[in-house]
């Protein structure tokens, strides 16, 4: 029964931000300059109130801004709230 629900969740994420959602490729949402939310992402590597990094598809994203905090991360999806001034994909040193 919780698979059938993970794939209904999955097909609501696809329909509304695309397959990219689906395939593991991480997909970011902005709400203005208040908070962004993360689909796909693996883990927080680093947290701090000026910058977060996530884990999103062997990539890593960079939220900076001010005052930032998660005030959730549940089943790969991340909210991160405060005053958003960039968001940027960073170079993996693979």
């Amino acid at each position: 029964m919780l698979e059938r629900e993970k794939q209904g969740f999955k097909q609501k994420l696809a329909a509304r931000y695309g397959a990219s959602s689906q395939k593991g490729r991480g997909t970011v949402v902005l709400q203005g300059q208040s908070g962004v939310t993360v689909y796909d992402c693996r883990k927080i590597l680093q947290y701090s109130p000026k910058e977060i990094r996530l884990s999103v598809a062997k990539r890593t994203l960079s939220v900076t801004g001010e005052r930032l905090f998660c005030p959730s991360f549940s089943a790969g999806t991340v909210t991160v709230e405060g005053y958003v001034t960039g968001v940027v994909y960073l170079e993996n040193d693979d």
